[in-house]
């Protein structure tokens, strides 16, 4: 998804050089989980995302944040 964002129309691999995923809370059995990514900012070589996964009650249950570098292909 990454790469569709940030990089479209351009032949790329996208390398994840850096994530970290902090767990807040414990997801309770039966429980639905619905997770958010969002790209925060980047240009032609890197971008930067973050995600947050919550509850049906609306808890958060973690969240995280990465680091992707592009890197051109023929």
């Amino acid at each position: 998804a990454i790469t569709f964002a940030q990089a479209a129309g351009r032949k790329v691999t996208a390398s994840n050089v850096e994530m970290k995923t902090s767990f807040l809370a414990a997801a309770r059995v039966g429980s639905v989980l619905d997770c958010t990514a969002t790209v925060i900012s980047g240009g032609t070589r890197v971008a930067f995302a973050e995600a947050e996964v919550v509850d049906d009650d609306g808890r958060t249950i973690a969240r995280a944040s990465s680091t992707y570098l592009f890197t051109e292909r023929e």
